[in-house]
C-alpha cells in the first residue's frame, strides 16, 4: 500500500493551500527529483544505498521508492545474491525519466532562491563583524 505522503497530491488541486503544504509538496518533488537523478546517475544502488547518496532514512527511502514503483516511475533493475543476501537494485523507467526532466526546472529554480537566500544571510551577518 503507498503511504499517503509518499507521494505528492495532483497538481489540479482547487482546495487553497497553506505555506506550509506548499513546502511539504516542493519537498516531496525534491525528493522524487533526486531518487530519479541518482538512480539514473549510479546504477545498482540498493535501497541503503540510496537512501545514503540521497540524505534521508532507510525507511523514507523505502517508502518513497515503493510509491515511485508502484506509480510506474521506478522499476526493478536487477538482483543479485551475495552472501546469502538477497540485493535488489532499481533504475528510473522511462516514465521516471520524463518525470525527473519536469522536476528538473523546479528544482534548479529553489535551489537558486535558496542560494540567493543563504548569500543574503552570509553578506547581512558579515556587515555585523567589523573585520571581515
Amino acid at each position: 500500500m503507498t503511504p499517503p505522503d509518499a507521494l505528492p497530491p495532483a497538481p489540479d488541486r482547487t482546495i487553497p493551500q497553506s505555506a506550509g503544504s506548499v513546502r511539504r509538496d516542493a519537498l516531496r518533488a525534491d525528493l522524487r527529483f533526486r531518487l530519479l537523478r541518482t538512480l539514473d546517475t549510479t546504477p545498482n544502488l540498493s535501497q541503503r544505498g540510496l537512501a545514503e547518496a540521497i540524505g534521508v532514512s532507510l525507511g523514507a527511502a523505502n517508502a518513497v521508492l515503493n510509491a515511485m514503483i508502484e506509480a510506474g516511475l521506478v522499476q526493478i533493475a536487477g538482483t543479485t545474491a551475495a552472501r546469502s543476501q538477497f540485493r535488489i537494485s532499481y533504475a528510473p523507467s522511462d516514465a521516471g525519466r520524463a518525470e525527473a526532466r519536469r522536476l528538473r526546472a523546479p528544482y534548479l529554480a529553489r535551489r537558486r532562491a535558496e542560494r540567493a537566500a543563504l548569500d543574503a544571510e552570509i553578506a547581512a551577518l558579515e556587515a555585523e563583524v567589523p573585520d571581515m
